[in-house]
């Protein structure tokens, strides 16, 4: 028997795990940037501050590359990071938790199917935004740095964490469905 009639009853192929994994991975790797980027942030803030404080001179640009591009990433790279780290991000099951496992299940699938709404038209009119900044050649007014690359980080973000809940989605519909 291949593996591709297998995969009907639950198994799954080579292909899949791999895919799996490679978004696994990707949202690993965002969030791990994302820790260098606070680091940064911390760096170039604490440089700014003793600048201004000592020499009444400060880095040019901090505030619109730390709000612009680092609180962009910090904020939307890491959300795909908490559906492969506790396989969810925050619950409230006070009300859930009472009734049976293939309920639960069958109502976090629902969840998952809106979430996938919201979290889809995150990315789009991430992608959208940032075309558009880019294709427009939008700025930073005081620095003339470009705007798209903080838009586009909203973008990224949603799309990994699209793809953590279709891969959340795909385990839990292969449990319910084989249980």
């Amino acid at each position: 028997m291949n593996e591709g009639s297998r995969m009907g009853r639950g198994k799954v192929s080579s292909y899949q795990k791999w895919f799996l994994a490679a978004i696994d991975q990707a949202s690993l790797f965002s969030a791990k940037g994302v820790s260098v980027i606070l680091m940064t942030m911390m760096v170039l803030t604490c440089a700014d501050v003793a600048l201004r404080h000592f020499f009444s001179w400060s880095i040019v640009g901090t505030i619109e590359i730390e709000s612009n591009y680092f609180m962009a990433a910090v904020v939307f790279l890491p959300l795909a990071y908490g559906m492969t780290s506790r396989q969810g991000h925050i619950r409230v099951d006070i009300f859930t938790s009472r009734l049976p496992l293939r309920v639960q299940m069958g109502l976090e699938v629902f969840v998952l199917f809106l979430s996938l709404g919201v979290f889809g038209l995150m990315t789009w009119y991430g992608l959208v935004g940032g075309w558009h900044s880019w294709r427009t050649a939008e700025t930073m007014v005081n620095v003339g740095f470009p705007v798209w690359p903080g838009r586009a980080l909203v973008a990224v973000g949603g799309a990994l964490l699209f793809l953590q809940i279709i891969v959340r989605i795909g385990r839990l519909v292969r449990v319910l469905f084989n249980a």
